[in-house]
């Protein structure tokens, strides 16, 4: 073999041992960089939130400007607000955590919405009158009173009401419950004349509440 073919043949053999170094450190670094889009960072349970579905949740930073977590999925309860689920941070990550649980109880109504609330008759007040019946729940034993709040507002209502709760980060100020605006849709006057008082009545229940600020 001629020394002009073994250098050609030495050359080709290191351009291929090259470019396979580039091309292993370029999947290296992509997949470090993948790695810390995705890496959830916290110091305290503060740091974290939940975000939820029809059906589920996830646990994301708090400044996570999700809403809600996109699905096409269709649910009759919501799996975490049925465990009882809370965002924790562990190991610097924030996940969603069983936390220990208490006993509470919460309000319904005895009569039919639609009769006070059909578009026709929008009679809120004569809605709230028939909020009386006790129901008992457990909840997270170690939710903040926000978290808490917005536990009780969920488990008292229902239906597009309910879902759009789900999605709000309520906040406490004192003696106030502050819930954030709601996404309108068809129909909305209906469902919030009997969600407000079904809420209400419910939250100043609450040790320490006796105001409810609807933004």
């Amino acid at each position: 073999m001629s020394t002009i073919f073994k250098r050609i043949i030495a050359v080709i053999i290191a351009v291929i041992f090259v470019g396979g170094i580039v091309m292993i450190w370029q999947l290296l670094n992509q997949s470090n960089t993948e790695s810390d889009a995705t890496t959830v960072v916290c110091a305290t349970h503060d740091d974290c939130k939940l975000i939820y579905s029809n059906c589920d949740c996830e646990a994301v930073t708090a400044t996570d400007s999700r809403k809600a977590l996109v699905s096409d999925k269709v649910c009759i309860w919501n799996s975490c607000y049925g465990q009882n689920i809370v965002a924790n941070c562990i190991d610097n990550q924030c996940v969603k955590s069983m936390p220990a649980a208490t006993t509470t109880s919460y309000l319904v109504s005895t009569a039919d919405k639609l009769k006070f609330c059909n578009g026709a008759d929008m009679d809120s007040d004569g809605y709230r009158k028939t909020i009386t019946k006790e129901v008992i729940a457990t909840i997270s034993g170690n939710a903040t009173m926000a978290q808490t709040a917005k536990n009780i507002a969920v488990l008292a209502t229902d239906g597009q009401c309910q879902e759009a709760l789900t999605q709000l980060e309520f906040t406490v100020d004192g003696d106030t419950v502050t819930i954030p605006p709601i996404d309108g849709w068809a129909g909305i006057s209906i469902a919030m004349c009997s969600c407000k008082p079904e809420v209400e009545v419910n939250l100043l229940r609450l040790p320490g509440i006796k105001h409810i600020v609807w933004e």
